[in-house]
């Protein structure tokens, strides 16, 4: 018998939320979709209704995801906190933190349950740290009970931070001073000689009156350097106070082990492991991440 028959058969003899499950496991989450969508024709369930999304989520097709899992906790209220959290937890992966927020703070009004509604507080809190609102995510955690979080984000808030305008006036007296000041080391030196280089080209240009080519070194090269040189002091500032604060937030979050757990409710009601991404902000990123952020200006 001709192998491809004799598989058609096998696979024909399998109950298709089944092999819905293996396609799924097997990380072929669009065919497996596929069987749930079918196997719902046949019968609709609760769970066929929750995989179907999970699946479809897995597969990247988030807006089908969403509409199934909306569907889902419509039809099936017992199962709207796993679909809802679910769904909130792929468009965290995703990067839309307002989808995110708003599912949750959706699930938050119709939960009477008091510990769900300390864990959806505490899921919105981290969103809220994703967003870099650490006032909303210090009230959340508050509303979440959880004291201790909110007590140390608003010592974050309150960190010793280096002031711009100090810097752009240090590279208003001396280019490249302000850089420095931000700890941008190699930056400011460079940004002196290159700005006393130009200011003395200016200067020798004059001195032999050759006052186009000192007109054109002034405009065109001791301008852009030296207004550069406060651009940078500033911005380079601001990269430093906000690098310091996503370090803090990074540690705090590592160690309180606070991230949302968005598919382990889902996953003991299906079987099913959702495939989890690292979050895209570089808040979330590895630990050893050098203090100073990157700078479109160096």
């Amino acid at each position: 018998m001709n192998l491809n028959i004799l598989l058609l058969l096998v696979i024909s003899t399998v109950a298709r939320p089944e092999l819905g499950d293996s396609l799924f496991n097997c990380g072929l989450y669009a065919a497996a979709a596929t069987e749930y969508k079918r196997a719902l024709f046949d019968k609709e369930t609760a769970y066929l209704q929750l995989k179907t999304g999970l699946s479809l989520g897995a597969a990247d097709e988030l807006e089908k995801a969403a509409d199934a899992l909306h569907r889902a906790g419509e039809l099936y209220p017992h199962i709207s906190y796993e679909s809802g959290l679910a769904l909130s937890g792929m468009f965290a992966q995703k990067g839309q933190i307002d989808r995110a927020r708003l599912e949750l703070l959706d699930l938050l009004i119709f939960t009477r349950d008091s510990v769900r509604k300390a864990e959806l507080n505490s899921d919105i809190a981290w969103l809220e740290l994703a967003s870099n609102d650490l006032a909303q995510a210090g009230s959340a955690y508050d509303k979440a009970g959880r004291a201790d979080i909110s007590t140390e984000i608003y010592r974050i808030e309150r960190l010793h931070r280096k002031n711009p305008t100090i810097a752009a006036i240090l590279s208003s007296f001396i280019p490249g001073a302000g850089e420095i000041y931000a700890g941008r080391y190699q930056t400011g030196l460079l940004s002196i000689l290159a700005t006393g280089g130009s200011a003395a080209g200016v200067y020798y240009a004059a001195h032999s009156d050759n006052w186009v080519t000192a007109t054109v070194l002034f405009s065109v090269l001791f301008l852009r350097f030296y207004n550069g040189s406060r651009q940078n002091a500033v911005d380079f500032t601001n990269d430093f106070n906000l690098a310091q604060q996503h370090q803090r937030l990074y540690q705090l979050i590592s160690n309180k082990n606070l991230k949302p757990d968005w598919f382990s409710p889902a996953r003991k009601l299906t079987g099913l492991n959702f495939p989890q991404t690292a979050f895209p902000s570089g808040l979330w990123e590895k630990a050893d991440r050098p203090v100073l952020l990157p700078s479109p200006h160096e």
